[in-house]
C-alpha cells in the first residue's frame, strides 16, 4: 500500500489492502483541490486506515516524532499522497527527485524544506506541528491542509521539465 517503504512497521490495518488502482495518479493533469482531497479520503477509507494517527501508521509506533521520525513521515506521506493523486508531479518529475528536512524546537516539528534535488531548489513548508503532530490521524483536515500545502508549493516552484 502507498509507497511501501515502511510497511513492515505499519499497523496491520494499513496493510489489509493495496490502493486500489483506480486511485493511482495518473499524473496526465493537475486536478482540482477538491478532487486531490477526496482522493486522500478515500484512500484513507478504503485502505482502513482514517482512524489511525500517522504516527502509527508511518512509523509502527504511538509517539511524540523524533527529527528523523519527522522526515520520514513527510517522505511516505508525501509518497502515498502522489501515488493515490492527492498531490499532482509536474510532467518530468517523480517522488524520488523530493526530500524532506523538519527541524524541532522544544521538542515540535517548527520548520519543514521540502529540496527539489534535480533543480537544488530548497522550499520552505511552515507549520509542521499542525500535520506532524502525533495526534492527527491519516483522515485529518491537518494531513489534508499539509497536502494542499504541498501541491501550492510544487505548483508555484517547479518549473515544468
Amino acid at each position: 500500500m502507498g509507497s511501501g517503504k515502511g510497511k513492515q512497521r505499519r499497523v496491520q490495518a494499513a496493510t489489509a489492502q493495496p490502493v486500489p488502482d483506480d486511485l493511482r495518479d495518473k499524473r496526465s493533469s493537475v486536478s482540482t483541490e477538491e478532487e486531490r482531497k477526496r482522493k486522500w479520503r478515500i484512500f484513507a477509507k478504503k485502505s482502513g486506515v482514517a482512524g489511525v494517527k500517522i504516527t502509527q501508521y508511518y512509523l509502527g509506533r504511538d509517539v511524540i516524532p523524533t527529527v528523523s521520525d519527522c522526515n520520514k513521515m513527510a517522505s511516505e506521506l508525501f509518497n502515498d499522497a502522489v501515488q493515490v493523486g492527492a498531490v499532482v508531479l509536474p510532467d518530468g518529475y517523480s517522488v524520488e527527485d523530493f526530500e524532506f528536512y523538519v527541524r524541532l524546537s522544544d521538542g515540535f516539528p517548527s520548520l519543514s524544506r521540502m529540496l527539489v534535488k534535480s533543480l537544488n531548489l530548497d522550499i520552505e513548508l511552515p507549520f509542521p506541528e499542525y500535520y506532524l503532530d502525533n495526534d492527527n490521524k491519516m483522515s485529518s483536515p491537518n494531513v489534508a491542509m499539509y497536502l494542499d500545502d504541498l501541491q501550492y508549493h510544487i505548483g508555484g516552484y517547479l518549473p515544468m521539465k
